[in-house]
């Protein structure tokens, strides 16, 4: 009927502490990345506002100081409810801590806080003291690397390609004039062979000229042979 009554005393007392085990709730509420975060032993330098969570009363901040709160994060300087909620964190982060009060200032409570108060606190890392951050960079592409084909650069399409063609043909058209056939010809060449024409042209009509008389008086001649004298 009492299962648990038989338990030993030790074994009774650690599944009661495990039920009524006190939750710490973290929400991130501006997100931050880092080469390497917070961890146990490091001292870092904290912003907080802390209000009581039943009514909002503001008991205690570090903004109106002016000034972050410096520690050393899981060596027992501060409430569990900080050494637990502030691992695992990069400079710029915020979270906001719901701290019960096993993980605060117990049922005694301190100053403002009463005894078995959940506390609130709007926590920002600022900085883990002497850890440098290793900033993460991307190369940015030059504009000659840009213009260059790779696997990023998409090939050109038939339609760029035919944009591009006469572009480059009027470039050459118009650095290249335009040469006739006869000035393509060698040019210690080309006076002799229009002299060579010009004296051909008279010469030829001599010569068929002087064909023609030739035949005529072939032909006078004949006749005049089948003529006898009367």
């Amino acid at each position: 009927m009492y299962p648990l009554a038989g338990l030993p005393l030790p074994l009774l007392a650690l599944i009661t502490t495990a039920v009524a085990a006190p939750e710490l709730q973290i929400d991130i509420t501006a997100p931050a990345s880092c080469s390497r975060p917070s961890k146990s032993g490091d001292s870092i330098s904290v912003h907080y506002r802390g209000t009581l969570l039943s009514d909002g009363v503001l008991f205690d901040e570090s903004y109106r100081r002016g000034s972050p709160f410096t520690f050393h994060l899981g060596a027992g300087e501060v409430i569990a409810g900080w050494d637990q909620g502030l691992l695992d964190m990069c400079p710029g982060e915020r979270r906001n801590l719901t701290i019960p009060p096993e993980l605060g200032y117990g049922d005694s409570g301190v100053g403002p806080i009463p005894g078995g108060a959940t506390l609130r606190f709007e926590t920002e890392l600022v900085d883990i003291v002497g850890v440098k951050q290793e900033t993460v960079s991307f190369l940015s592409a030059s504009p000659a690397t840009e213009a260059a084909f790779g696997i990023a650069t998409a090939p050109p399409s038939p339609s760029q390609e035919a944009e591009a063609k006469p572009a480059e043909t009027e470039s050459e058209l118009t650095a290249t004039p335009l040469q006739s056939a006869d000035s393509q010809k060698d040019p210690e060449q080309q006076p002799g062979e229009q002299g060579e024409c010009r004296l051909l042209g008279p010469f030829a009509l001599l010569v068929q000229g002087a064909l023609g008389a030739f035949a005529i008086l072939s032909l006078v001649w004949k006749r005049y042979r089948e003529n006898p004298k009367r």
